[in-house]
This record gives C-alpha cells, structure tokens and sequence, in this order.
C-alpha cells in the first residue's frame, strides 16, 4: 500500500510535518542564478509540471535539442539559435542556488444528487446492506509538494508527492465503511516521481526513476499510452493527464545530428520498466465498485519489481508542421483479466506484444491526430454454458485499436476536440460473451466504439475557464458514458476554485453497469505556491 508509518495514527503527524517543512520553505525565497536573470526564464531546466509525451519535442538534449525554448515544431531551440541569453556568456553564477519547491494545498468535497449505498458493506455478509454513501461523499485536503535539485553537470533530479486526509470518515464514522475503502481513501502519504535526468553526451539523454511518458496523442481515450496505470478511484472527476501513475523506469534518448535538418528531427527512445503497477480501481464497499464479493479474488500479478520487466522503444520524426512516430513494447495491460470467473476465479496479468504508430497534422487552425495499435496475446475469458456445469478457460486473441481524433481552436478563447476510438478482436468465439443463468460470466465484445467530446472555453480575461467532456462507450452509449461540466475561477494569483458536476449513464460495460445513483457536485480551492 502506499501509506506511511506503521498505521493510521502516522497520518496526522506527517501531514503536520510536511506543513511545518512548506511553511519553513515558503519564508525563503532563493536567489536565482545569473545564468537565468540572463535568459528571462524562471525555471532553468526548461521543464514544466506536465509528464511528457514521448515525442521528440518533448525532452531532448543540453546541445542542438537544448532544454529551453521550443520552437514551431514542438522542438527546443537550439543553442545556436541566435537568441542573445544563449550567445553570451553570463559569467560566473551570483548564488548558491541548487533547488526550488513548489507545490499546491487543496480543499475539496463532492456531495451525491441521490443518497444510495454500494454492493458491499464493511461485514462483507451475502444479506448485508452495502455501505450508505449519503449525499456527502468527499471532504478532502491535499498537499502536493515538487522538489527540483540542480546538479552539477546540468543533471537535474526531481521528487515529488503527495499527502491527503479525507474528513468525510471520520463526520460519517469509519465503522460504515469496509477496510478496503478506508485504506484507499481516508488518508495517504505516497511519492509521485522521483528522478535523475542528464545528458553524458550532446546526442544522449538518460532519464532514471519513477517517471510519466504517455506515448499516445488523445487526451481523453487511450490507445498508445501504455506504459503508465491510471488511478481510477474517482472516475471522471479529473483527465487522463492527472490520473497517471509513475512507474521505475531506465529511459535512453537518442538524437542522431547526423540526419540533415531538411530530413526532420528524430527520436530513438528506450526504454525498460522493471517496476510493476497496475490500475488503481474502486475497492470493495466503493458505490463505483459494482460487486458484492466477500473477498477480492487472487492474483498472479508479478513481484513489484524485477520479475518480468516491461520493455519497449519508439523512433520519432518531427517535421513543419507534422509528426510521425512508430512504437514496438511488450508490457502489461493495466487492468488485470478475472479469469475462470465460475470456479477458481483469478486476476491475471498476461504481458502482450504491442506494434503501433501515431502522429498529427498542423494546418491553420485544425490539428488532425491518430493512432494506431496492433495488440498480440490478449487474453480473454471463454465460457461454454450449453453444458453443466459450464465449461471455461482463457484464449489469447489478437485486437487492433485505433483513435482518430481533430482539434479546432480558430476561435478567439474556445477549442473544441473530438476523438473515437475503434477496438476489434479477431478470431472472435460467441463463447467469450456468455451469460449463465443471467449473469454474464464473458463480457468481451468483438467490436466496440469510444468517443470523447470536449469544448474548453476561456472567459474574463481568461480568469474564468469553462470546460464540457462527455465520453461515450458504444455507439449508442449502451456501455455506458460520463458527462462533466466544470468551471474554474482564478480568485486571486494562485488560487483557484474549481466547482461542477458529473453524471453518470450506465451500462452493458463491467464498472458502469451500477453507477446510475451516483451523480454528484464537487468542489475545489486550490493555492499553488
């Protein structure tokens, strides 16, 4: 689990520490380097909060793909770029300055349209009532916190994480609530990424540690991005973009300045992944848990670290205008298979094969982008019920995926964006979509439609953002869908209040098929420091 401590009663102490170390921190202000009054930038690394991308563009090298500036293609400039901070030489450093610290307090909660109850409740007994969730479900206060290390040689380091405490448990009682919600959800002290970054030569950037790298090009549905589970303990309330979890990882960047210029820039990834992690879901006693299982059923997955690593490359070309890249892995599909689901149930986690492409198109003021995905040894469950008792094991199938997805911003504050996603499994057998006695036992489907709508709109001189998502599983949305109206308001420098509401439909989809009750209001006030 990713607490701290030895128990629950670390909780308080260490959020009260890491207050007491962001109050000392906050009363300081380091001095900034020479180097960097010269340049006009306010970070010197040249990055920003957001995990990358994977694409040339993205993080490149200290020479020809520098660390600063990115130019019309999504590139850095270069250090000859003729830029005046990078043609003269700023001479020597007036402070010490090795580390800045940043991060974001929060308060939020989220308050149920119909007070309901989940499937299961904190005795886990067949004839129990699950667990009331009310209306209030969320009463949360959150620390962020990001510490960036400047280290010789233009290597850089970065740890960040993460502390919250939800007060809803303790107002409604904790006794309401199985252990599993309470281990998820009352409190968590954990880390995001922490790693080392450097380039030993002018062509090769080395990444080490727990790090993001979405290789997809969709903002809302996934595809390519692989790589990194999701936390999915909250559905819809936030994007993808925040749901990523970390994972160890050796990553290696090659930039061939042999290629000429007019022949595009280009990318050789590596990379291995010897950590394990898996999707973050809703537990047992959780209203978006949709089982009423006494005990989560057993699981293959592998040690933590080093038992099968993952491992995959990508090579990247970024020209005027357009990008093209393509993607061989093996890894992990983040969410685990419950197979043999009538008798001996197991969560497998099988490795796949993954072969794939993706890219986008620039063009006045429309961005086309897609991808395209060839996944091998997928397993699935089949189920023969036309015998007693039913008959099941698990089959590998191969599956394509693809997203095709436009972007338009050619109005003054709007961008609108549209993305479908399109998964089919070959080879098909009906029995992997059995029903027995009522119950579905196999829930695959042999064609299946995803779509994102979203339309982000700035207003009062871009204090107020206004943002409209609704995804859509099926083509009828009979898999079920999300719905999200949110509006953001910049109070003062730094602080934010997010306020909105999502709705839920449900479906014939394993997870949506129980959420019809849990329409809800949330709220935030953030400050970022």
């Amino acid at each position: 689990m990713p607490r701290a401590g030895p128990g629950r009663a670390a909780a308080p102490s260490v959020l009260a520490a890491v207050t007491i170390i962001l109050a000392s921190a906050a009363d300081s202000t380091p001095a900034w380097s020479a180097e960097e009054a010269a340049a006009g930038e306010t970070d010197s690394w040249g990055f920003d909060a957001d995990e990358s991308d994977g694409t040339v563009g993205d993080e490149s090298s200290a020479d020809d793909y520098g660390f600063d500036d990115e130019d019309d293609w999504g590139f850095e400039e270069d250090a000859d770029s003729g830029s005046e901070a990078s043609s003269e030489d700023p001479g020597p450093a007036t402070s010490a300055r090795f580390w800045e610290l940043n991060g974001d307090l929060s308060l939020g909660a989220s308050y149920n349209f119909i007070s309901h109850n989940a499937e299961a409740g904190p005795n886990r007994q067949p004839d129990e009532l699950g667990t009331h969730w009310g209306n209030l479900s969320r009463m949360r206060a959150q620390l962020n916190l990001q510490l960036d290390l400047f280290l010789p040689a233009e290597w850089k380091m970065r740890v960040e994480g993460y502390g919250f405490y939800d007060f809803v448990y303790l107002l409604k009682g904790r006794s309401s609530y199985t252990n599993d919600v309470l281990d998820d959800y009352e409190w968590e002290v954990d880390f995001l990424e922490v790693w080392i970054q450097g380039s030993p030569t002018k062509s090769l950037d080395v990444k080490l540690g727990r790090q993001i790298v979405n290789w997809g090009r969709s903002d809302t549905l996934r595809v390519l991005d692989v790589l990194n589970p999701l936390d999915n303990r909250e559905p819809g309330v936030v994007d993808i973009e925040n749901l990523r979890l970390p994972v160890t990882m050796a990553r290696v960047d090659y930039f061939p300045k042999w290629i000429p210029r007019e022949f595009g820039r280009w990318n050789l990834q590596l990379l291995v992944v010897p950590e394990f992690r898996q999707d973050r879901n809703p537990p047992i006693g959780n209203d978006f848990n949709p089982t009423p299982l006494l005990i989560d059923p057993p699981s293959d997955k592998p040690d933590p670290f080093f038992d099968d690593p993952e491992y995959g490359g990508a090579l990247t070309g970024s020209f005027s205008g357009w990008d093209l890249s393509f993607y061989a892995a093996r890894v992990y599909l983040n969410q685990p298979l419950l197979a043999e689901p009538l008798g001996g149930a197991i969560q497998r986690h099988p490795l796949v094969t993954l072969l794939g492409a993706g890219g986008n198109l620039t063009f006045g003021s429309w961005l086309l982008k897609g991808e395209i995905g060839w996944f091998q040894d997928v397993e699935y469950n089949r189920i023969d019920v036309s015998v007693f008792p039913p008959d099941g094991d698990v089959v590998d199938k191969d599956r394509l995926d693809w997203m095709a997805g436009v972007e338009y911003y050619g109005v003054s504050d709007l961008t609108v964006a549209f993305e479908v996603v399109n998964r089919h499994i070959f080879r098909f057998d009906q029995r992997m979509k059995s029903t027995f006695q009522g119950v579905k036992v196999a829930f695959a489907k042999r064609h299946v439609v995803e779509s994102a709508l979203r339309a982000t709109a700035d207003f009062l001189n871009s204090r107020l953002r206004v943002t409209a998502l609704g995804v859509v599983l099926g083509t009828r949305a009979d898999l079920g869908s999300i719905a999200r109206l949110e509006a953001a308001y910049d109070l003062r420098d730094a602080l934010v209040l997010t306020g909105g509401i999502i709705l839920y439909q449900k479906g014939r989809t394993p997870g949506f098929d129980k959420v019809g009750d849990n329409d809800r209001f949330f709220v935030r006030l953030e400050y970022s420091f």
